[in-house]
């Protein structure tokens, strides 16, 4: 029988100190293999065919890549085309380059990695992305701001999830100019995330030994691997950091499917949230609705005679409009605020654990008044339906105890005198909502709220509708004589929800 033996090299490294902290002590075992001289940063490119996009986005990260300590690894991911001659021909040390002989997937190189031979930072690049002016070196000074943080990731061209700034431009000089200009270093853009799509992220090595190597789980063949990462990571305690001071461009046209075939694509979105919500005990990657807040969250009045901000979030979900208020606020300079969260679903509490610095509590929607000294809070958003609660108004009594004066509050009102009541009345049958509303008016709603605050601010949040739907709607109106102003019925009754920003007397 052969005996084969794999030795692993471990002549040059101490055993890791004994830490005070958690994290710390994670960081010392990164630090044992860490040698003067050594490279500060891995960048592992992954190139897949495509050879003219692969020698732009090497070519961009030797020429735009200055001032750090870095390695290059080249990764062949079973190209057919001469990609694997040209990284022989990269001019740069140290390089390696690593050839897989046969595509099975884009999750697989990760899974080869060994971890032992990364340096203590690891940016993962598509070969789709162009870098540009001091792209790496804005990243590491957030990534080394807090010890904390796990992830960084650069807003882009070509991308999903809020992390797309559009820079126009001509061809790629003018590109690199305007990238120049807009890549300068600013702690008040960096906006705290749940999730990032994954493009030319920056990883902290011990975050990736804590969360296990590989670091693509193998059962997300493509789509939700980019959610899956940021939650294990988020879920140890890390901190996913969208950096809005660092722009880079993706190549690639993701909205028209660029390389993908429609209904194996739809089909590969639709697995992967099945199997993302089995892995993670329910929760759903598409269950936010940091869409419908954005705009008031960003309008959202700012205390700037606080040393520290106490924000309480009531059935937020996850917690993205959280984060998105805390965002907003670091945008205007006031960066230490509190966090914490009530929640009557349990499937969200490890996720609102993992963003919240303060207590997060499960209970019943009357556990509101039992938990909470009264004038605790500086912000507090109700992320639930206010008309959905068993008991709105005592709701509202409830969290106005525990609202600072001068505090402000958001809640949302579902619109149950919309469209759909209307074309129902006249038998044009809608689908039924799939939750229960109380049926609330604004106005009604708004009378109540008077009692405490002055509302500041009013959104509303429309449906898309077909021409033909517009048109049945107005003729109704036209026929029952509701105004004289048609459109401005319409726009009500296409409203979905209201938003209300609301400071306390």
């Amino acid at each position: 029988m052969r005996e084969e033996i794999h030795y692993i090299n471990t002549d040059d490294y101490e055993a890791p100190k004994v830490a005070n902290s958690l994290f710390e002590g994670r960081e010392n075992v990164v630090q044992m293999q860490y040698k003067e001289g050594m490279p500060e940063v891995t960048i592992l490119v992954q190139a897949y065919n495509q050879i003219d996009k692969i020698k732009r986005c090497i070519e961009s990260i030797l020429r735009n890549t200055k001032g750090i300590n870095y390695e290059l690894l080249l990764v062949d991911n079973g190209s057919e085309d001469e990609t694997l001659e040209y990284f022989k021909q990269v001019d740069y040390e140290p390089k390696k380059i690593i050839r897989i002989t046969k595509n099975i997937g884009s999750a697989f190189p990760a899974c080869v990695l060994h971890n032992l031979e990364l340096a203590p930072y690891v940016v993962l690049i598509p070969g789709d992305l162009v870098l540009t002016p001091h792209w790496l070196k804005n990243m590491l000074i957030c990534m080394k701001s807090d010890k904390r943080i796990g992830m960084v990731n650069a807003v882009s061209s070509n991308v999903s999830n809020l992390q797309q700034v559009d820079l126009l431009f001509k061809d790629y000089e003018e590109m690199e100019k305007k990238a120049e200009q807009f890549n300068q270093s600013d702690p008040t853009k960096w906006e705290e995330r749940m999730r990032l799509i994954t493009l030319g992220t920056l990883y902290r090595k011990e975050a990736l030994y804590t969360v296990g190597f590989p670091i693509s789980d193998i059962g997300f063949f493509h789509d939700f691997g980019d959610d899956d990462i940021s939650y294990r990571i988020r879920r140890f305690g890390y901190k996913l950091i969208l950096a809005g001071d660092t722009w880079i461009h993706h190549d690639h046209d993701f909205r028209n499917l660029e390389s993908k075939e429609p209904v194996e694509f739809q089909k590969s979105l639709e697995i992967g949230r099945q199997n993302f919500m089995e892995k993670y005990h329910g929760v759903d990657a598409w269950d936010n609705n940091i869409c419908s807040w954005i705009q008031s969250l960003r309008k959202a009045p700012v205390v700037h005679d606080k040393k520290e901000v106490n924000i309480l979030g009531i059935d937020v979900g996850s917690g993205d409009i959280l984060l998105e208020l805390k965002n907003h606020l670091r945008r205007n300079n006031i960066f230490d605020v509190n966090l914490q969260a009530f929640t009557q679903d349990a499937t969200y509490r490890e996720d609102l654990y993992s963003i919240c610095n303060g207590r997060v509590i499960c209970d019943r929607e009357d556990g509101i008044r039992l938990c909470y000294p009264e004038e605790s809070y500086d912000y507090i958003i109700l992320g639930k339906a206010f008309n959905s609660y068993n008991e709105p108004f005592v709701i509202l009594q409830d969290v106005m105890k525990v609202l600072k004066r001068g505090g402000i509050l958001f809640l949302i009102l579902e619109n149950t005198f919309n469209y759909m009541e209307v074309l129902n009345i006249f038998g044009e049958r809608e689908q039924v909502r799939e939750n229960i509303f109380y049926h609330i008016s604004l106005e009604q709603l708004m009378s109540n709220v008077e009692c405490y605050g002055q509302i500041i601010d009013i959104d509303m949040n429309g449906t898309q509708l077909s021409i033909e739907k517009q048109e049945k709607i107005n003729k109704i109106l036209k026929y029952i004589q509701m105004s004289d102003n048609k459109d401005m019925n319409l726009a009500r009754l296409i409203t979905k929800e209201f938003i209300l920003t609301t400071q306390k007397y």
